[in-house]
């Protein structure tokens, strides 16, 4: 059901809120351009109107909105006074992929950053948890925008040079001096959540435990059905197809009780977020485990 915020929603508190303001239930009206849209019919536009986002990023400086996010399924949500309640689709609705599907098209058009996250989980995830959760999500957002950015920056300086390169001289060209260097640079500057998840790994494997991960194939996401898995996202007439590579599960096995999770995403900017997918998974799987076997002691590791 959508819900309408008549005065500025409350901001939630992240390790981001030096930079960005991070508000829930945000009409998407209020953030994509609806009524200028190309691709949207009446029809359409009129039914976004009523729907919003869970998770929308402002930057502070300007209050622009920069990212959006939608948790997909049953589960806990913020609402837009900040309280962690339990969120149910609303039974009406009976194509429950519809809104996001309309909301990636329109946010493809618009070329705006917007993000589906899908956690099968038998478990409630925790209002900690699930922010923390958001804030990686945010930190590969911000490293990845940072990286294009810059990368397209550097690439527009370095024409001139390579102007008379062959095609492979300029391939070797692009990634000895623009992308390595870049990912290094960036890496350290946006890594706090993959850094957490590195950590726990290693911990963990020193404990003996067999960590299993693989990336899911999945042409069929949780109601959105795709019969060409191997085509593009979004296709000529505009239509919202799953990409199957944003799929990654986690099990690990310490041979007593085996934890498995997997996490879908979908996002209408960037080629994938298959690592993005991984991180969240394994993390989930790794504090489930080090909650279980460490009861109360799961701060040490983010020292």
């Amino acid at each position: 059901m959508a819900l309408k915020i008549i005065e500025p929603a409350k901001t939630l508190k992240t390790y981001w809120s030096k930079y960005y303001d991070l508000h829930a239930l945000v009409p998407a009206k209020e953030v994509l351009k609806l009524n200028k849209s190309k691709s949207l019919d009446a029809v359409e536009k009129c039914y976004l109107n009523g729907t919003n986002f869970n998770y929308t990023l402002y930057k502070k400086e300007n209050n622009n909105p920069v990212m959006s996010i939608d948790f997909r399924g049953i589960g806990y949500r913020f609402s837009e006074d900040g309280k962690y309640i339990e969120f149910r689709p609303d039974p009406r609705f009976t194509d429950k992929g519809r809104p996001y599907k309309l909301k990636l098209k329109a946010a493809k058009e618009f070329q705006y950053p917007y993000f589906i996250i899908s956690i099968d989980s038998e478990n409630e995830i925790s209002k900690k948890t699930h922010i923390e959760i958001i804030e990686g999500m945010i930190e590969n957002f911000i490293s990845k925008n940072d990286f294009q950015k810059k990368a397209n920056e550097l690439f527009s300086k370095d024409i001139k040079i390579i102007a008379n390169f062959k095609p492979f001289e300029i391939k070797k060209y692009i990634i000895d001096f623009i992308i390595i260097p870049l990912e290094k640079n960036i890496g350290k500057k946006h890594n706090k959540f993959k850094d957490i998840v590195s950590l726990y790994e290693k911990r963990i494997i020193n404990k003996g435990a067999n960590i299993l991960s693989a990336e899911l194939n999945v042409p069929k996401i949780n109601g959105f059905t795709d019969k060409n898995p191997d085509k593009p996202l979004f296709g000529p007439g505009g239509e919202c197809r799953v990409k199957a590579e944003t799929g990654f599960l986690c099990e690990l096995d310490d041979g007593h009780k085996k934890i498995v999770q997997t996490v879908l995403i979908i996002n209408s900017i960037f080629p994938d977020s298959l690592k993005l997918a991984e991180n969240i998974a394994k993390y989930l799987v790794f504090k489930k485990y080090l909650g279980r076997v460490l009861p109360g002691r799961l701060s040490q590791y983010k020292e």
